[in-house]
This record gives C-alpha cells, sequence and structure tokens, in this order.
C-alpha cells in the first residue's frame, strides 16, 4: 500500500527563492494518495504520489544541504535538529492518538500489532516491520492504522547516510553529480530486479527506492554548475542549468513551458495507464518520475506552475501535507476496524473531511510552533523526549501482548481465539524435494496420497491427521502454497514461487511413486468469481493467466483470465486422472460476516453472542461456481468434495456453533479446531478404496 512524507518547505537556501509551485506540487501528491485510499476503485494510481513525493523530497534536501556546504555553514546537528523540528511533533501526536484509540477500540492481538509499528514508527523502520510481515495471511491493510509511515521510514533511512556522503564528497573534492548518477542507476537497476523476484522489496525497502530521491538530488545538483563540477568553486550562482556555458538557449519561457506540459503529461500517463495490477515500481514509475523532475525543472514561471500549481489553495495544502497524510490514514484505518459494516463511502468522505480539519490544528498549533520556535534547544529536548516516550509505549503495548485483559465484549476469549487459530500443519513432519522445497506429510512412511492446492486445502490438514491416527486413511502429503492456484500458467505477482508450483507438484508425483490418489483444490472464490460482491476480493494480488505471451489479469478485467484459467484447470486435472483417481475440491463460502472481528463489530460494544445470527445465507454466485466446478470435475473424468453440504446445510452457512463459537479464523479460512472435528468431508470417501461411496 502506498504511502510517503512532506519534506521541507520549498524554499533554496542558496538563493532563499521560495517556489509556491512545488508546495502545490505536493499538494496533487497527498490528494493523489488520499484519493486512493477513500476511493481506490475510482483512482486505481493514485499512489503514484509516493514517486511524486520522493523526487521533491530528493532535490530539495540536495539542494539544501549543498548551499550549506558550499557556504561553509553545514552543521550535521543543526540538520538533523530541523528534521526533527520539522517531522516529530506531528508524527508523535498521530503514534499517541493511535494508542489510545486502540487501548479501547484494538482486540489484544490488532493491539499488540499496533504496539510494535508505534515503536516501529518511533525509530523509523516501519518500512521494514512491514516488508517482513507481508504475506497472505498478513492482515488487511485498512487494519494497520500505521500502514503509511513506511516511506517516512525510507526517507529518515536517507536522511541517515545521505548528509555524510554529500559532505564527504564536498571535502574531498569528488565529482557529486557523477557520484550520485552512480548511486541513483544502482538503485534503479536493483528495483527493476526486486519487481521480477520479490515485489514487497522493490516496495519498502530503501535501496530500490532511492534512485527516485536520487532522481531529484541529480536535478539540484544539475542546477548548479559548482555543483555538476565539484571544482571547490566558493561563489553561489542561482542560474539554472540553461545558463552552462553549453547551453545557448533562446525563448527559454517557451521551453519552459513545454517541458513543464511534458511533465504533467508524464504524470497524466502514468494515473491512466498504472494501477495494483502492474508490478509496481519497476519500469513504470519513471513516468511520475520523471514527470515530476520536468516540473520542477521548468521553474516557478512557467505557465502552469505560476497559474496552476501556485495556486493559494494547492499551496497551503501543500504546507499542510505532512499533517494531514499523517491523521487521513489513521481515520481511514480506525474507520474501518470500528464500524465495518458501515464503512461507506459517504464514511470514508466524512474521514477525509476530519482529517483536514486535523491537519491544520497540527499545522498551526503544533507543527509552526516548535518548527520556528526561538529556544529552538529547549523544544527539541522535549521533542526527542516525547518520541522517546511514544517508542517506550508502544514496546509495552508489544510486549503485554496487547494488555489483552481489557474485556471489551462478552465471550471476548472465544472469539480471539478463533482468529488465533491456525497451527493447520499440527500433527504433520516435514520432507524435502530435490530442489530443497519442503512439504508436509502425516507419516514418514511412503506416500499414498497428495493434497495439493494453496491454503484453502491446509486448512483440512487437522481432518486429514485425525482420520491418519484413527486408521481411516493412508499417509498422505500436502505440497501447497498459500495465494498459488494449483493451474498450469496462473500466477500471483507477490508471490514468485507461483511460477514453478506446477512443475514442484510434477517433482513432488515423480519422487513419491507410489501416490495413487490426489486431492486438488483452491479458493476457487478468489479465483474465479472476484468481481462478486458477495465474494472476499483480494485486492493485495495480482493474479494472472498467462499463455503466448498474453496476460489475462483476474482483477480489475478478469473476464478472459477467468475463462482461461478454468480451462486450464480442465485440462490439468483430466492430465492427471489418466493416471491418478483425482477428487476436485470444491471451496468454502467466503464472506466478511465470516470473519471473528466483524462478528465483534465495535470494540466498545458489550455483544451478546446469543443474539448473532449463527447462520447466513448462502451466496447464489458461491451456489452457481459449485455447479459449474463440478461440472468441470465430471468433463475431466474426476470426483468432487462439497463442502457445502457441511458448511451450508438448506443454504445456510453456520459461521457460530457450540452457543457462539467462530467457524473461521478469518472472511475466508475455517479454523483447524473446526475442521478437525465438525467437517466430515472425507467420509463421503470409502477409506480403503478412495472411491465415493
Amino acid at each position: 500500500m502506498p504511502t510517503f512524507v512532506s519534506n521541507n518547505n520549498a524554499i533554496s537556501l542558496n538563493n532563499n527563492a521560495y517556489r509556491p509551485d512545488i508546495d502545490g506540487l505536493r499538494a496533487i501528491a497527498v490528494l493523489l494518495v488520499i484519493g486512493f485510499h477513500a476511493s481506490p476503485n475510482w483512482i486505481k494510481s493514485g499512489f503514484i504520489g509516493v514517486d511524486i513525493f520522493f523526487v521533491i523530497s530528493g532535490y530539495l534536501i540536495t539542494k539544501n544541504i549543498l548551499g550549506d556546504l558550499s557556504k561553509d555553514k553545514f552543521e550535521f546537528i543543526d540538520f538533523y535538529s530541523r528534521r526533527a523540528r520539522r517531522i516529530f511533533p506531528a508524527l508523535i501526536l498521530v503514534l499517541l492518538f493511535s494508542g489510545l484509540i486502540g487501548w479501547f477500540y484494538l482486540l489484544g492481538p490488532e493491539f499488540k500489532q499496533l504496539g510494535k509499528h508505534i515503536a516501529g514508527g518511533a525509530i523509523f523502520i516501519e518500512n521494514i516491520l512491514y516488508f517482513n510481515e507481508v504475506g497472505y495471511f498478513d492482515a488487511d491493510a485498512y487494519t494497520k492504522p500505521l500502514l503509511n509511515l513506511w516511506s517516512l521510514g525510507i526517507e529518515e533511512q536517507f536522511y541517515i547516510f545521505w548528509p555524510l556522503f554529500l559532505w564527504i564528497c564536498w571535502k574531498k573534492n569528488i565529482n557529486i553529480y557523477v557520484s550520485i548518477l552512480m548511486l541513483t542507476i544502482i538503485s534503479f537497476g536493483l528495483n527493476i530486479y526486486e519487481t521480477t523476484n520479490q515485489h514487497e522489496g522493490s516496495y519498502y525497502l530503501p535501496q530500490t527506492r532511492f534512485w527516485e530521491l536520487g532522481a531529484g538530488a541529480l536535478l539540484a545538483c544539475f542546477q548548479n554548475k559548482e555543483w555538476f563540477k565539484n571544482k571547490n568553486y566558493t561563489k553561489i550562482k542561482s542560474d539554472n542549468c540553461y545558463t552552462f556555458d553549453n547551453f545557448k538557449l533562446q525563448n527559454k519561457t517557451n521551453i519552459n513551458n513545454i517541458i513543464s506540459l511534458t511533465g504533467v503529461a508524464l504524470i497524466a500517463f502514468g494515473l491512466l495507464m498504472i494501477n495494483t495490477k502492474v508490478i509496481f515500481p519497476g519500469w513504470w514509475a519513471l513516468a511520475p518520475v520523471i514527470g515530476t523532475v520536468l516540473i520542477i525543472q521548468s521553474g516557478k514561471d512557467a505557465l502552469l506552475n505560476e497559474y496552476v500549481l501556485s495556486n493559494k489553495i494547492l499551496v497551503y495544502i501543500g504546507l499542510i501535507s505532512f499533517p494531514l497524510y499523517l491523521w487521513h490514514w489513521v481515520l481511514l484505518s480506525f474507520g474501518k476496524i470500528i464500524y465495518t459494516e458501515g464503512y461507506t463511502f459517504g464514511a470514508r468522505l466524512l474521514l477525509v473531511g476530519i482529517s483536514f480539519l486535523f491537519a491544520w490544528l497540527t499545522y498551526q498549533f503544533i507543527e509552526k510552533p516548535i518548527r520556528y520556535a526561538h529556544k529552538t534547544k529547549i523544544n527539541i529536548e522535549i521533542v526527542y523526549t516525547l518520541l522517546g516516550l511514544a517508542l517506550m509505549m508502544g514496546m509495552a503495548i508489544y510486549l503485554n501482548n496487547g494488555f489483552p485483559d481489557r474485556n471489551f465484549a462478552k465471550n471476548y476469549s472465544v472469539l480471539v481465539s478463533a482468529f488465533n487459530d491456525w497451527n493447520w500443519q499440527e500433527g504433520m513432519s516435514e520432507k524435502t524435494l530435490s530442489n530443497g522445497n519442503s512439504y508436509n506429510v502425516t507419516a514418514n512412511d511412503e506416500v499414498e496420497i497428495a493434497f495439493i492446492g494453496d491454503s484453502h486445502v491446509q486448512q483440512f490438514g487437522p481432518r486429514v491427521v485425525k482420520l491418519f491416527n484413527e486408521g481411516k486413511i493412508k499417509n498422505s502429503a500436502f505440497y501447497t502454497i498459500p495465494g498459488c492456484p494449483p493451474i498450469p500458467n496462473v500466477y500471483d505477482d507477490k508471490h514468485p514461487r507461483c511460477r514453478s508450483f506446477i512443475s514442484e507438484i510434477e517433482m513432488l508425483l515423480s519422487e513419491n511413486t507410489n501416490i495413487k490418489t490426489i486431492i486438488i483444490g483452491a479458493c476457487w472464490n478468489c479465483y474465479f468469481e472476484t468481481e462478486a460482491s458477495e465474494i472476499v476480493n483480494y485486492n493485495n494480488f495480482n493474479y494472472y493467466y498467462e499463455e503466448n505471451n498474453r496476460k489475462y489479469y483476474f482483477r480489475d478485467s478478469p473476464k478472459e483470465g477467468v475463462i482461461q484459467s478454468k480451462i486450464a484447470l480442465e485440462k490439468y486435472i483430466s492430465e492427471l486422472s489418466k493416471k491418478y483417481k483425482v477428487y476436485l475440491l470444491l471451496d468454502n463460502p467466503m464472506n466478511d460476516l465470516f470473519d471473528p472481528r466483524t462478528i465483534i463489530g465495535n470494540r466498545l460494544q458489550l455483544i451478546d453472542i446469543s443474539a448473532i445470527k449463527s447462520h447466513i445465507p448462502l451466496s447464489a454466485i458461491q451456489d452457481n461456481l459449485n455447479k459449474e466446478m463440478k461440472l468441470i470435475a465430471k468433463r475431466s473424468g474426476a470426483y468432487y468434495l462439497d463442502q457445502l453440504k457441511f458448511l451450508c446445510p438448506d443454504n445456510l452457512c453456520i459461521r457460530l456453533y457450540n452457543g457462539g463459537v467462530p467457524v473461521y479464523n478469518d472472511d475466508s479460512h475455517l479454523r483447524p479446531d473446526y475442521v478437525r472435528n465438525e467437517v466430515k468431508i472425507f467420509d463421503e470417501i470409502d477409506m480403503k478404496h478412495w472411491h465415493l461411496k
């Protein structure tokens, strides 16, 4: 999920020339991000605001540092003090606010996670924490109130080494422009490599984002020939690159207008073409990055910069963009957590409006007084002390497991135990394929049954172990990858291993020659019905079917991808059925209403579980999909196993049992404890001969 952080004012210290258009550009960036967060279906590429802002930050910070260096005025303590006065006050306020609201509204595991991120936000490692958390069972982005701090982590990590790097180059008379250029090229190369091999790394880590800040730094250096050459010049000139001796351009104003419009066109191109289904940043990020560089380079007198970006409204939004960015996501996130069913578009707009109010109050009464105070030493000591208190608060919350004794709802422990229940491989042991990848088995004997698929197959591990221990089923192997459909040529951009999934299944079968039976299943709802409102839409994943160099994405325009992948699934099962007895495992129903968090609802409510409906109607889309999957099984020579007869008797799907115990551990996965004892789907099979009864 994309985010960004504001930087210092659009002022060049070496010529004291304020650039209101850069504040206006900052406003565009923050509005894009807010639009994406409030309405991702409408503003699908608003996350490129982060790329715009990284360029602005690299440009301004480099211009200011080199300006001070060239005047022999640069001091590290002064630099970091200014950074602290600029960023820390609003950040501290938001961290403390998040902890306070979390105390009253979050359940133990949620509050524990928030505590970790409060501490991470206080020491600027949020990007690293979120990088390590990304995964199929990672909580939805909206349940993480401080997710937006990942980009602040990148910028602060940049600020740690960047002043020292520039200082060394300046003092040692090293060509600064060439040095920055080399670092930028290396970072861009890492970005391309990571987007191909590990998407989360390219998004969250500083080494693959530096090139965007580096692009702004290159522009700052390029605009001053003293910095460009670094030949111990002492006289500082404010001329831009057009005044270089080898640049003799006429009609500079017209050229600047063309440059500015070209920059706008590139950003507009990004807004039209980039969305969550492309691999980002990668090559796509060049559009907003180069576009931003061109707009800044065109100068404040270019017509678009002067009359649009320098508009007073945009300039003011740019001035409050940092607290606005912090507040809007925190409020949207807590809104989603607290009012799950009432989280409408209108509610999101209201929260965005409140974030503008909070941002204005923070800017006027917190940020400005501290930032421009005369007693800077006293203020900076107070700021560091408060940040330390926020760090300790976060650590206390985390180390105390979110203070789980805060019982705000009846049956709290029962509900919390539900979404902590996912030890699906309990009772199994591991074996290894020849390529080094591991899989789970019920015993170390010869494997006769193979379960293949994603986490919707994993969830049946406890039942299989129970049946094996009772002597009702042969030794079984589970070769599963969360988020990966067991269909040839169907991939997920966020799970690189999905590309080799089918070949590894073939490896499993070839290395276990006693396998006679295959049970193949997956979250068919995720892959085949992602547009349906009744079915959970996994917005964090980019599934596509690839054939003859064509990619059919499952989301946004999924029709062709779904059709092709169903054909591929049927063909694959047909091939397997020639050698094995194959059972197609149909999917369990999915809905937000199954989620224990939704059942809890508002954390301040005292919930009477007996008043909550234990069953909800079966979705017609789910029913129709199951019918289609049965036909696929029949045409491909396989059997099918239908969970609905156990989970949805009389078309009413169970979500609570035993007087109020949740069936699911989230909105799509059955609890191992429930599966182990209640979902007797394999009892339909003659375990001795593995034929349907």
